[in-house]
């Protein structure tokens, strides 16, 4: 009898793998999958992370990734399929990997270094193109989130008129089931509600959605995740919700 194929889950957080890969990590297991998962931070949930999968659960910092690269190669290695998601782990895990066409890369967005511009900024997202233009090939396919990504890496990153295997998927893969406790809030009486499921960040948008919600007063606009990393305080964002007559609902698990 074959042993169990090994996957390994490649993420920027534990806290990212968790709110995001949870699903896909239950369903691996119920195909027989041992499913282990190195992360690059680790921020909230790494114990509920470790209970879910069925194999390891590696944390190495950023900072501390140049002095742990054989442990890094050794880990990537030592499975049959690694699946990662962003920048740095789709990089990291194609630079590492002895074998071709064993890596699954999903790229969850452009990221900061598309959203904004500066000397840095312009000069990482220049090392990050040529990083991909390097190692893209030994992917076995490149997963995209939507079609604007799809489209900009074909046209400016891989450079090719032969791409790899591509494959676009709706969304990010959140557990919605995780979110019931939205149903039991008190809502208003108005007809149309508009939801807002991301941390309070500019980069995600909720400037825009603030100021749609203020214009629309009629509808119920309602925003459900973190304050944001240093964009606003708990405090704002309650105030701001209450100003343009948003529903804040917090963080929900």
């Amino acid at each position: 009898m074959d042993s169990p194929r090994k996957i390994l889950i490649v993420c920027n957080t534990t806290a990212a793998t968790f709110n995001f890969r949870a699903p896909y990590i239950i369903s691996l297991k119920k195909q027989g999958y041992i499913v282990s998962c190195l992360s690059f931070a680790q921020h909230r949930f790494a114990e509920e992370l470790s209970e879910i999968c069925n194999g390891e659960s590696y944390v190495i910092s950023k900072p501390a990734i140049f002095f742990s690269i054989l442990k890094i190669k050794s880990i990537i290695n030592s499975v049959d399929v690694v699946h990662s998601f962003t920048h740095i782990a789709n990089l990291i895990s194609l630079l590492f990997c002895k074998r071709n066409h064993r890596v699954l890369c999903t790229v969850t967005g452009l990221g900061r270094l598309w959203s904004s511009s500066g000397l840095v900024t312009n000069f990482l997202r220049y090392v990050v193109c040529g990083c991909y233009r390097l190692c893209y090939k030994r992917a076995k396919v490149f997963i995209f989130q939507n079609e604007l990504d799809r489209k900009y890496f074909i046209e400016e990153v891989f450079l090719s008129s032969s791409p790899p295997i591509i494959y676009t998927t709706p969304g990010s893969g959140v557990d919605f089931s995780r979110y019931n406790s939205v149903a039991e809030k008190k809502f208003s009486n108005k007809i149309e509600r508009i939801g807002f499921f991301s941390r309070a960040d500019q980069l995600k948008g909720v400037g825009d959605f603030y100021w749609i919600a203020d214009k629309l007063r009629e509808i119920q606009f309602v925003h459900a995740g973190h304050p944001g990393n240093g964009t606003f305080s708990q405090n704002a964002i309650n105030s701001t919700a209450a100003k343009f007559g948003v529903e804040y609902l917090g963080v929900l698990s």
